[in-house]
């Protein structure tokens, strides 16, 4: 209606595409004291599939002011077994708030905020040739937006 809308949305990535991860040319110990080379170095991601779903609501509640929320879910790509302290993704749920303020003159100002849930205690596993990484993580992000647009039509 005139001051509610209701959205959703539903994506699904191919993240299985992503097989492993190589850096070129990085610099390698050669065994020998304190001397380098240069090689590529593999490192197995084995990403899987994923979806995240969303759903959210804008509120007009006034002229020039709407206010927003939202909340999603975001499967993560990782695995126990090949998660990395680089990439120490794991499972995340999100809220957000936000607002849109018109100045006139088909100026708005946006603002949103939101926080990222990630599932407690990701697993670190990880056993190479030159590192071991074991433990533990847990993390979480708060993300700030703030954006201006005018519309000259």
């Amino acid at each position: 209606n005139e001051q509610w809308a209701l959205m959703g949305s539903a994506m699904y990535t191919r993240w299985d595409t992503t097989k492993d991860l190589t850096l070129q040319s990085s610099a390698v110990p050669t065994g020998i004291g304190f001397g380098t080379t240069t090689a590529n170095v593999t490192f197995p991601e084995n990403f899987s599939n994923t979806i995240r779903v969303a759903v959210g609501a804008d509120y007009t509640l006034s002229d020039g002011i709407l206010l927003r929320a939202g909340m999603g879910y975001d499967k993560t790509p990782t695995n126990d077994t090949d998660r990395t302290i680089r990439i120490p993704d794991n499972d995340r749920y999100a809220i957000a708030i936000g607002a849109q303020f018109g100045a006139g003159s088909g100026v708005k100002f946006d603002v949103g905020y939101t926080h990222l849930f990630f599932k407690k205690d990701t697993v670190i596993n990880q056993v190479g040739l030159l590192s071991k990484s074991v433990g533990t993580v847990n993390s979480s992000a708060n993300l700030l937006g703030v954006q201006m647009s005018w519309d000259m039509a």
